[in-house]
């Protein structure tokens, strides 16, 4: 799972879409990438933070039930 912001001063949003898509194609259920335009570098401290941990829950609770 990859998480990003646009507004992540550390990480630009074309060099995570370009790290994301060095990822195998298949199986691309197990891989993931989620952006949020508005959030910024500390994810899990940001306003969109709910969001945030929800999609990890979904992606974790995913996996679980399709190893």
């Amino acid at each position: 799972l990859i998480l990003n912001g646009g507004k992540d001063i550390f990480s630009s949003p074309k060099n995570v879409d370009h790290l994301a898509k060095q990822f195998p194609a298949k199986p691309a259920h197990q891989t993931q990438h989620k952006f949020y335009p508005g959030s910024y570098h500390l994810l899990m401290y940001d306003h969109d933070r709910k969001k945030i941990f929800s999609d990890v829950l979904q992606w974790l609770q995913w996996l679980r039930k399709n190893p």
